[in-house]
């Protein structure tokens, strides 16, 4: 969260890069972000070349979710 801040006399959070207000200090920043499921397999690349074992989780129990400010796209 290098790009998280707290403005603490109006309790809103913002975008270190941009300034974007991403609400109040008193709930989620989460919710003032734009949201991105990544495909698993993106991440985890196969080990073997013929990529019939890899690391990568089931999707069926597992789910990449990344966050980012709408103001500039930084990864928050």
């Amino acid at each position: 969260t290098e790009y998280l801040v707290v403005d603490l006399p109006t309790e809103r959070w913002h975008c270190e890069r941009c300034g974007h207000d991403l609400g109040s200090a008193r709930d989620d920043y989460k919710r003032g972000c734009l949201v991105a499921e990544r495909p698993l397999h993106e991440v985890h690349a196969p080990v073997t070349g013929d990529g019939a074992y890899s690391f990568t989780p089931s999707p069926q129990y597992c789910r990449l979710i990344e966050f980012y400010c709408p103001g500039c796209g930084v990864m928050v």
